[in-house]
C-alpha cells in the first residue's frame, strides 16, 4: 500500500547509534597518540636546550612550545567532537526507540483489519514517525554545525609562525573526478617530493584509483590498499555478524539460519545481512588480490611487479578488478595488455598470470625493456555455458574501462618522455572486448586476438589500431572459433569475423599440439608457434611472425560450399585430411634419414610418432567435424530465429 509506514521506519532504523559509537574509538586513538607525541616533545625539548644554549636553543625551545601548543588544540577539538558524536549516538538510539514504538501498533495489528482502520493506522504512525524525522534531522544538522566549527589545531596555534610555515607542507588538492589522465599525469609531475610523499601517505586510496600516474606511484599506492581493505573489510564483516546475531536474538530467530532472517522482513535485520553479504565479498576478493599479488611477486625475473590497478567491487557481478604489470610500463620501449575472457576472477585459476609471465619471458628472448600487463578490469562471463557468455553486454561495460586504462598507462609514459609501442591482445571474449574498445578509440599501435568467438567489427579498417595492424590467430582445433565461425557479436549483423579473409586482419599461425579440448587455451604456451608470434608482434617484428597454413585454419575453406552444413563438414574433412597426409609425410621423412644414419632407436621413435599422429589427427578431425557441424547449425539457426532471444540464449546458445 502506498502509505505503508515500513518505507519510512525503514529511514529511521539506519539512525544506528553503535555505527556512531564505533566513529569514536579512532578519535579516542588519536588523543592517545597525541598524548604520547606530546611527552616526546616534552622529553626532547628538555634534552636539547639542557645541552645547547644561545640563540639555537631559544629556537628549538620556541619551536617545540608551539608545537606543543598546536597538539593541545588538537586534543581538545577531538574531545570535543566525541562529545558530539556520543551525543549522536545518544540521539539515535533514542531516535529508534521511539520508531519502535510507534510501529508497535503497525505489527501488531490484527488480522483482518478493514481497509479504512488499516489506512487511519498508517495515517497515524506515519505523523509521528514524520515529526520523529524532522527532529533527527534538526540534531544532525546542528551537531554537524558544531563539528564544522571546530578548526585544525596545527594551523590555529601553529600556521602563522614564520618557523613552522617554512617546513610545513602545503596541503594539496586532488584533481577532482572526470580529469584526464594527461592532465593527472601533468598534476603530479608538477608537485614537489614532500608533497607527494604526503599524498602517498595520507590519500594512497585516491591515488591508486587514478589513471596516469606513475606505475611505481600506483603500485605503492594499490600495494597499501590492498593491506587495508583486507583488514578493513574482515573487520566489518565480524562487526556487522555480532549486530546480526544481536538483531536475531531481539527478534527471537536462530542467527545463523539466514533464510529464516531473511524472511522475517525486518528492515534493519535486512540492512545487516545485506552489508554483511556486501563486506565477505569484498574481503574475499581483497584476499583473492594479496594471494594473486603474492603469485606475481614469485614470477618476477627481476624488472618488478608493478600493481595499476585494484577494486574491491568492480562492475556487473562485482568480483573485483586488478592490473598487475611485469616490468614498468612507464619506461618500458614495448608494452603488451593481456586481457583475459570467460572464467576469468581474481580466483586461483581465474587471473591466470602465467599468460602475461610467459608472454614477457618471450618478448625479453628478443631484447629487454619490456613489460606485459595482465588486465581484468570488466566483468568476465562466469562460464563457457549459459547466457552471459552469448551476450555482448559484458564486453560493451569492460569496453570503455579498457580504453581509459590504455590511456593512463600512455599518459604516464609520455610525461616520463617515453612513447611506447603498446599492443592489446584478447584472448576468448576478452577479444570481444578488446575489440569493442578498438572500435571507440583505443589508443593501440597493434591490436591482437586469439581463439575469438567475435569483435563487434566486421573489418578491420573499424578498429583504432588502423590497417596492416590487426592480427587473428586460431589454434586449428579451437572449439570456441569451430563453434561459433569467430563471428558472434558483430554489431552492423553482416556475420564477418577477424577470421575471414574478408575482415582484413593479419592471420598468423599458431599450431596447437593438443585434442581440440585444450586448443583453446594453448595460445601463450612455452615455445608453441602461437607464444613466438605474439611476441614479435609485441616486439614490432612483424617479418618475423609466421603467417597461418590454411590447412591449419580451424574454419573450412570459405569456398567449399554455399551451403553451411555440408560446406563445413567437407571442407573440414578435406583440411584435416590433408593435415595428417602432412603429418604422415614429415614423419616418414624423419624415419628415413634415421635408418642410414644408424639411429635405429630414433627411427622407431619417430616411426610410432608418426602412427600416433595420424590418430590423433583423424580423431581431431572428427571432433573438428562435430563442432564445426553444431557451429554451422546453430549459425543457421540463429539468423532464421534472430529476434528470440530467450529460445537462442537457453537452447543452443548456451553451449557455447
Amino acid at each position: 500500500m502506498s502509505n505503508d509506514p515500513v518505507e519510512l521506519y525503514a529511514q529511521l532504523a539506519a539512525a544506528d547509534a553503535d555505527r556512531v559509537t564505533v566513529a569514536i574509538d579512532p578519535i579516542t586513538a588519536s588523543i592517545s597518540a597525541l598524548d604520547r607525541a606530546a611527552e616526546s616533545v616534552h622529553t626532547g625539548t628538555a634534552t636539547a636546550t639542557g645541552a645547547w644554549t644561545g640563540q639555537a636553543s631559544d629556537a628549538f625551545a620556541e619551536r617545540a612550545q608551539l608545537t606543543t601548543n598546536a597538539i593541545n588544540a588538537t586534543k581538545d577539538n577531538l574531545t570535543a567532537a566525541t562529545a558530539v558524536l556520543r551525543s549522536v549516538a545518544a540521539h539515535c538510539g533514542d531516535v529508534r526507540a521511539a520508531a519502535d514504538s510507534a510501529m508497535s501498533d503497525w505489527f501488531s495489528k490484527p488480522p483482518g483489519l478493514p481497509g479504512p482502520e488499516v489506512t487511519k493506522l498508517a495515517d497515524r504512525i506515519n505523523r509521528e514517525l514524520g515529526e520523529l524525522a524532522q527532529r533527527h534531522e534538526q540534531a544532525l544538522d546542528a551537531a554537524a554545525d558544531q563539528l564544522n566549527r571546530l578548526q585544525p589545531g596545527f594551523a590555529q596555534k601553529a600556521g602563522t609562525a614564520p618557523s613552522w610555515a617554512a617546513t610545513a607542507i602545503q596541503s594539496v588538492a586532488l584533481p577532482p573526478p572526470g580529469t584526464s589522465p594527461k592532465d593527472i599525469a601533468r598534476w603530479w609531475a608538477g608537485l614537489t617530493p614532500q608533497q607527494r610523499d604526503s599524498l602517498l601517505a595520507k590519500n594512497f586510496d585516491e591515488l591508486g584509483r587514478m589513471r596516469g600516474l606513475p606505475a611505481d606511484v600506483l603500485n605503492a599506492a594499490n600495494r597499501r590498499r590492498i593491506d587495508v581493505d583486507r583488514q578493513r573489510f574482515a573487520e566489518q564483516r565480524d562487526t556487522l555478524n555480532t549486530r546480526v546475531i544481536q538483531r536475531a536474538e531481539q527478534l527471537g530467530l536462530n542467527p545463523n539460519d539466514e533464510e529464516k532472517l531473511r524472511e522475517a522482513n525486518d528492515p534493519e535485520l535486512s540492512s545487516l545481512l545485506n552489508d554483511r553479504q556486501d563486506a565477505n565479498r569484498r574481503r574475499q576478493n581483497a584476499d583473492n588480490a594479496a594471494l594473486r599479488l603474492a603469485d606475481a611477486d614469485s614470477k618476477n625475473k627481476g624488472d618488478g611487479v608493478y600493481v595499476l590497478s585494484w577494486d574491491p567491487d568492480g562492475p556487473g557481478q562485482k568480483q573485483g578488478t586488478m592490473a598487475v604489470a611485469f616490468g614498468n610500463p612507464d619506461t618500458a620501449t614495448n608494452v603488451a595488455v593481456c586481457v583475459p575472457g570467460t572464467t576469468a576472477t581474481l580466483g586461483k585459476d581465474g587471473f591466470d598470470l602465467d599468460r602475461a609471465a610467459n608472454l614477457k619471458a618471450q618478448m625479453d628472448s628478443t631484447g629487454s625493456g619490456n613489460s606485459v600487463i595482465q588486465w581484468l578490469g570488466y566483468d568476465a562471463p562466469d562460464s563457457l555455458i549459459g547466457s552471459q557468455v552469448v551476450s555482448a553486454k559484458d564486453a560493451d561495460d569492460g569496453a570503455p574501462r579498457l580504453v581509459a586504462d590504455v590511456d593512463g598507462y600512455r599518459a604516464a609514459a609520455e610525461q616520463a618522455g617515453n612513447h611506447q609501442h603498446l599492443t592489446v591482445i584478447g584472448h576468448s571474449y576478452g577479444s570481444t572486448v578488446v575489440g569493442k574498445a578498438g572500435m571507440h578509440g583505443l589508443a593501440a599501435d597493434d591490436i591482437v586476438f586469439v581463439g575469438s568467438p567475435g569483435v563487434g567489427a566486421s573489418n578491420a579498417d573499424q578498429l583504432s589500431a588502423g590497417d596492416g595492424h590487426v592480427w587473428a590467430g586460431a589454434t586449428r582445433h579451437d572449439p570456441v572459433v569451430q563453434a561459433t565461425q569467430g563471428s558472434w557479436f558483430t554489431e552492423d549483423g553482416s556475420g564477418r569475423g577477424p577470421y575471414d579473409s574478408s575482415f582484413g586482419a593479419k592471420q598468423f599461425g599458431a599450431v596447437d599440439n593438443s585434442w581440440t579440448g585444450n586448443a583453446h587455451s594453448e595460445y601463450y604456451e612455452p615455445g608453441s608457434e602461437s607464444l613466438r608470434n605474439l611476441g614479435d608482434i609485441a616486439t614490432g617484428h612483424y617479418g618475423q611472425v609466421s603467417q597461418q597454413q590454411w590447412q591449419d585454419n580451424p574454419l573450412p575453406p570459405e569456398a567449399a560450399s554455399s551451403i553451411p552444413v555440408i560446406g563445413n563438414t567437407a571442407g573440414t574433412l578435406f583440411k584435416d585430411s590433408a593435415q595428417t597426409a602432412t603429418d604422415i609425410y614429415q614423419g616418414g621423412q624423419q624415419t628415413a634419414n634415421d635408418i642410414p644414419q644408424g639411429h635405429w632407436g630414433d627411427a622407431a621413435e619417430h616411426a610410432a610418432g608418426t602412427l600416433g599422429t595420424a590418430a590423433v589427427d583423424t580423431a581431431d578431425t572428427a571432433a573438428d567435424v562435430a563442432v564445426d557441424t553444431a557451429g554451422s547449425v546453430i549459425e543457421t539457426g540463429r539468423a532464421a530465429v534472430d529476434g528470440v532471444g530467450w529460445t537462442w540464449d537457453h537452447t543452443l546458445g548456451s553451449w557455447f
